[in-house]
């Protein structure tokens, strides 16, 4: 066996190998490709859809609890901060920021300042629909003002 000079002993000592630096710069990518997508996620369909679904779960618990009670409740969408507000409890849905919303309602709810939708006592509602679009996608929630019933449909991207 050949015997190693101290002076090559501290040539091998010093510093990385190109290996190893290739192997660093390899892990670093591995990682940075799966956290950054995490962090800059844009909602797809999927997510749209599951947004959509809240919103009418919301709308039918506030329906339901204006039946019950036998008063009015208004469900509260706030467009400016992106959140949908229950009247009948503190839940809250957020919509993602990069989707893009557009909230009709009642002339009457619009008139009285009441930025949402009203469920009566008796069964009726005030109407609305919300539209969550995202690129070329969209999901429509929809209030009937005559049935109160709640709807989830997917609309083409023209709306």
């Amino acid at each position: 066996m050949p015997a190693i000079s101290p002076a090559a002993e501290r040539l091998s000592s010093k510093g990385f190998a190109l290996y190893e630096l290739v192997l660093a710069l390899a892990i670093m990518g591995l990682v940075a490709s799966v956290v950054l997508p995490q962090l800059v996620r844009i909602p797809g369909p999927v997510e749209i859809r599951t947004v959509a679904e809240e919103i009418a779960a919301v709308l039918r618990t506030d329906r339901n609890a204006a039946l019950a009670g036998r008063r009015d409740i208004v469900t509260g969408v706030d467009l400016s901060d992106g959140m949908i507000e229950a009247g009948s409890s503190d839940r809250v849905v957020a919509i993602p920021r990069a989707v893009e919303v557009e909230f009709v309602q009642s002339s009457r709810e619009l008139a009285a300042g009441t930025p949402g939708i009203r469920f009566l006592a008796d069964g009726r509602s005030s109407g609305g629909t919300l539209t969550l679009t995202r690129q070329d996608f969209s999901y429509r929630v929809s209030v009937n003002w005559l049935t109160a019933g709640v709807r989830v449909s997917r609309v083409g991207p023209e709306g």
